[in-house]
């Protein structure tokens, strides 16, 4: 199995991939991101086969799920990390108050497929215990700063998932 690019999340960013992130975390680069980007960014990923992407500096992958209560199989763009061969994932829908879809979906059933630039595979996913989820936050704050604004901006505790390779056999 071919997995998804290894992402250090302590990584010091270039400029372009700083202003990015410092722009993300502006109101207006969040309803870019929101309103604009997230649902067009999964069709763009696929169809390039990771080649393009519309986040600079950020690392992108597509997650396809099966849906709750239609079975079908959706895909998002998610930003991500890796620790070792586990994938990270901050379920934080922007900083709103709900849980995003995608979390609610792997909550449901923890299978998924990733994909970043070229590469990929089955994962299968859990959520990442209290002191785990803090020292995991910890490190995507330090990816990209507008976590930590999305926390403080909802009462709920931002989720953090953690998905590991799926067993072939």
């Amino acid at each position: 199995m071919t997995q998804v690019p290894p992402v250090d999340p302590t990584h010091q960013p270039r400029p372009l991939e700083r202003f990015t992130r410092t722009f993300g975390q502006t109101k207006v680069g969040t309803w870019i991101g929101r309103e604009i980007l997230a649902p067009i960014e999964p069709k763009v990923i696929k169809a390039t086969r990771g080649k393009v992407v519309l986040v600079f500096g950020m690392p992108t992958l597509n997650m396809t799920t099966r849906g709750r209560k239609s079975g079908e199989l959706r895909t998002v763009t998610l930003r991500y990390f890796t620790r070792g061969e586990d994938v990270v994932l901050i379920a934080s829908s922007f900083g709103r108050d709900a849980h995003p879809a995608w979390y609610l979906k792997l909550c449901a059933d923890p299978h998924a497929e990733l994909f970043s630039r070229g590469k990929g595979g089955r994962y299968v996913a859990r959520e990442a215990g209290p002191d785990e989820r803090d020292e995991l936050f910890a490190l995507a704050v330090g990816l990209y700063g507008g976590y930590e604004n999305y926390q403080a901006g909802t009462e709920r505790r931002i989720p953090v998932m953690v998905l590991s390779p799926a067993d072939e056999g």
